[in-house]
């Protein structure tokens, strides 16, 4: 019962919520920031990939992501 994991469409999305800039309750930023951690633990359908975890990272903190 449920939904296979999809690391790679849960990146999507959370990337096109990043791109919208959605300033109320940092909707954004928390997309960037849940972004990010899903790039430094990996998860079904997408490997670790630190470069791409500190970039959404940044990206968290430059829509006042603040944690």
């Amino acid at each position: 019962m449920g939904t296979d994991a999809n690391g790679k469409k849960a990146a999507e999305l959370y990337e096109a919520v990043g791109k919208l800039k959605i300033v109320d309750e940092r909707l954004s930023a928390l997309s960037y920031h849940n972004l990010s951690t899903l790039h430094v633990t990996g998860v079904p359908g997408l490997e670790p990939d630190r470069a791409k975890a500190d970039k959404y990272h940044h990206l968290a903190k430059e829509s006042d992501f603040d944690m």
